[in-house]
């Protein structure tokens, strides 16, 4: 065949005879994915696994209807879950750069972890069974983790405590990792979203400050306050223990800072400095977090 060549050995792959850096900054380059890569607990043959996909990840299709449900039930090809789920294979492994050879496995097997923000998109509960079950030399090779929060308006502010006490051990013993956590009692569209982002202020910085930016009244500052001491078991305020500055609560994930501002309802009576003052603030908390 006219332009064919013979395949190249292992030992003659051009991608191998480059030096061990550059060859490290392809790997990084080639594996890292802008959105991050989501991590998910499944069943494998009776055991618990993480497996990790991006936005474009396969899935099983769902049965469009009861009927058709009922149909492959009776044919035996009726598919359990209710939603679509990952299909867990070779061919979706999105490192596939561990089936090429030996060496590159060896390269790269930890890569897509180190080089990626970590996504769990259900609680922190998922992300503290992660972290337990990963090796140390694992988890001292993240620099990202966001959690999600998809709560009711009536659930606590910031979850389960005994979730929350993992957590902060974990930001404690990596400082070099810095988790988000996207919480949507932060959704721009409440009318309670300056009243709830006092309360993590709270929480999160013992932040008194924070009280004198947003206030409607002395009556509702102590509200507001009694609340977030209350939701932690907290007697007075000295007893709510500062949170690892690299642990912080954002808005939900999704939005941009323009679509997250279009969106933003509040009083301005509410706010010192009206309209002007709650978009900075809210611009603030959209960057950098509480």
């Amino acid at each position: 065949m006219t332009g064919s060549r013979p395949v190249a050995k292992d030992n003659d792959s051009r991608l191998l005879k480059v030096p061990a850096e550059l060859r490290h900054l392809i790997y990084s380059y080639v594996l890292l994915v802008p959105d991050g890569v989501t991590c998910q607990l499944l069943r494998m043959h009776g055991r618990s696994c993480f497996f990790r996909y991006t936005p474009y990840w396969k899935s099983a299709r769902c049965p469009k209807s009861s009927k058709e449900a009922n149909a492959k039930s009776r044919r035996g090809t009726a598919s359990k879950p209710a939603k679509s789920v990952p299909v867990v294979s070779h061919t979706n492994e999105f490192n596939q750069l561990k089936y090429v050879c030996r060496e590159t496995y060896a390269e790269t097997k930890g890569l897509v972890v180190a080089t990626n923000n970590q996504v769990f998109e259900y609680g922190a509960d998922k992300f503290i069974v992660f972290a337990r079950t990963c090796p140390p030399e694992t988890l001292k090779t993240i620099r990202n983790v966001t959690i999600m929060y998809r709560l009711s308006p009536t659930s606590r502010v910031t979850g389960q405590r005994g979730d929350y006490a993992a957590l902060i051990d974990f930001c404690e013993q990596y400082p070099e990792t810095t988790v988000q956590l996207h919480h949507n009692r932060l959704r721009p569209d409440s009318r309670k979203f300056f009243w709830h982002a006092l309360r993590f202020n709270v929480h999160f910085r013992k932040n008194m400050g924070f009280v004198a930016k947003i206030h409607t009244s002395m009556t509702a500052q102590i509200e507001a306050l009694n609340s977030a001491i209350v939701a932690w078991g907290a007697i007075q305020l000295d007893d709510i223990q500062a949170y690892p500055a690299t642990l912080r609560a954002y808005p939900p994930h999704g939005l941009s800072l323009e679509e997250f501002l279009d969106k933003l309802r509040f009083n301005p009576d509410q706010i010192p400095g009206g309209e002007f003052s709650a978009t900075m603030l809210a611009k603030e908390i959209y960057e950098h977090g509480i």
